[in-house]
């Protein structure tokens, strides 16, 4: 029986299938701290994901920091979907587990 489901990032998608590359994404710090390493990975400044994803670089900073208080889920998930790394859900087991 599932108990609860473990957000995750994924990668590129060759990244995908070639390394299963997860990332676990359980609170904002972590989220933020992918969102951080996906970006400076691509070589984007602040300035030019938060212009690509049309969100301010105040709100991406924040994001980054885990501190955005106004971290609506639609815009992370448009970052996100900028760097090309869509979110998914994976089912854990009661031992914590994937299935």
């Amino acid at each position: 029986m599932l108990t609860h489901f473990d957000i995750v990032t994924m990668l590129r998608y060759g990244d995908i299938m070639a390394q299963q590359r997860m990332l676990p994404a359980r609170s904002a710090t972590t989220i933020g701290q992918t969102i951080k390493a996906l970006r400076r990975e691509q070589g984007l400044t602040q300035a030019q994901l938060a212009a690509e994803a049309h969100v301010s670089r105040p709100w991406l900073i924040g994001v980054e920091r885990g501190t955005g208080a106004r971290s609506e889920l639609h815009l992370v998930l448009r970052v996100f979907d900028v760097l090309r790394a869509p979110l998914f859900a994976v089912p854990l087991t009661e031992s914590g587990d994937r299935t």
